[in-house]
């Protein structure tokens, strides 16, 4: 019995065995649950939440004719630089192929800059990857040749994938590649069914499958923007969301009414203010739906490389994240002051010295005292004649700060220990 049966043109009929054989597997996908191999993918999110970075280090993670660097330790090829065992099985690079990024935003200038950086971050050398980059859009709904001659739109389109032969075309952002109203869901159906049939349906019959990955814009509510019909074109679609600074404290109640917290979602790294970004899949035709990531973009040097390092927790909301970094605020200072009188450690002077908001020092406090590394103490302070009252101030337990760091960053998970050395001074 055959597997499969090439029927009339271009139909296919599968048996109960290739029917079973088409389960999902690694083969099938550039990164598990996320990035399909000759797919349809959409990362989408606000100005500013690195879904062009992500887009750009797939590029050279996928396009990489050797591993990168730390591979020959048993460290896996994955998105955003992670290294770190499980972390980096989550985002993985199951295939690997030549890629054609077509970025109509940003100079030349400033995507040279950045594909440098990611280079060097890599410890990559230019020989090491296969991928093309294009500089501008191109209006996919339209076709023909211009007064001189030259190919537009889909012509033009699909003699840079003849010429190019990627595994995965990137168009960044999608408006660069219309030449009508995103909004429109009768245009944009016709706009991708020529994408699906001029582009990924031969490109498979070929044997050489060819996925589609668009960045595109969020709403001010952080919903995907324009026509429904884009949601539903995509095989996988990932939200990109960045924390939002303005956000404040709220006591809250917890699972089996246990006092919970929720911050303002910034903290310091390395003396600057850093937001971390949650990935959440929305959609997921052959994987797994609903999952979320936060990953931390961290300053490591010179402009180029400052938002190349992500330190990543599978599964952590941020509100945990921000407990941690705000108790390693506060436990700097305090470490700082140990030897200093006792009202340097109380509540305002640890906000004016670790440079933290009532509520972020409430939240350092909070996680400190409930892991045991301070101490809460009484300090009496007059408040008259014969009068006083004792105020909290806080005396670490442990000296050394990098042994607490580290500590309270393993709470997290095992990739945590990459952004502890990064924080060590």
């Amino acid at each position: 019995m055959t597997t499969a049966y090439n029927g009339e043109g271009n139909y296919r009929l599968f048996d109960q065995v290739s029917l079973l054989n088409a389960r999902t597997n690694d083969e099938n996908w550039v990164i598990r649950d996320m990035v399909p191999l000759g797919g349809r993918t959409v990362f989408y999110g606000k100005g500013g939440c690195y879904k062009s970075t992500a887009a750009m280090d797939l590029t050279l993670a996928m396009s990489l004719k050797r591993s990168v660097k730390g591979k020959s330790d048993g460290k896996p090829n994955a998105l955003l630089h992670i290294t770190d065992g499980d972390a980096a099985d989550r985002f993985r690079i199951l295939t690997h192929g030549r890629v054609l990024y077509l970025a109509a935003e940003g100079s030349k200038v400033n995507l040279s800059r950045r594909y440098a950086a990611h280079l060097r971050m890599r410890g990559a050398a230019p020989a090491d990857v296969s991928f093309f980059l294009g500089n501008s859009g191109i209006h996919l709904d339209r076709q023909g040749k211009d007064k001189s001659g030259n190919l537009l739109g889909m012509y033009l389109f699909l003699k840079l994938i003849e010429e190019t032969d990627p595994a995965l075309i990137i168009l960044d952002p999608l408006r660069a590649f219309l030449s009508t109203e995103e909004n429109d869901n009768t245009k944009f159906n016709a706009w991708a069914a020529r994408l699906d049939e001029l582009v990924i349906k031969p490109r498979e019959r070929k044997g050489k499958p060819t996925g589609i990955l668009i960045v595109h814009h969020a709403t001010k509510d952080d919903d995907l923007r324009g026509a429904s019909a884009i949601y539903d074109w995509a095989d996988s679609v990932v939200r990109f969301q960045k924390a939002k600074p303005e956000d404040s404290i709220k006591p809250t109640k917890g699972k089996g009414g246990q006092s919970g917290l929720v911050l303002p979602l910034s903290w310091r790294s390395q003396g600057k203010s850093v937001r971390p970004v949650t990935l959440t899949c929305t959609k997921q035709k052959d994987g797994i739906d609903g999952w979320t990531a936060s990953v931390v973009p961290v300053h490591s040097g010179d402009e180029e490389s400052r938002l190349l390092s992500f330190p990543y927790f599978d599964g952590k909301d941020m509100t945990t994240l921000q407990e941690t970094f705000y108790a390693l605020g506060v436990y700097e200072y305090l470490i700082s002051k140990a030897a200093a009188d006792p009202k340097d450690r109380n509540k305002t002077a640890i906000c004016q010295g670790a440079k933290l908001t009532s509520d972020g020092a409430d939240a350092g406090i909070f996680r400190l005292e409930e892991l045991g590394y301070i101490q809460r103490e009484g300090y009496p302070v007059p408040t008259g004649v014969n009068r006083t009252r004792k105020v909290p101030m806080y005396t670490p337990v442990h000296g050394a700060v990098d042994v607490v760091r580290r500590a309270l960053l393993a709470d997290e998970d095992e990739a945590n220990a990459r952004l502890s050395d990064m924080l060590v001074e």
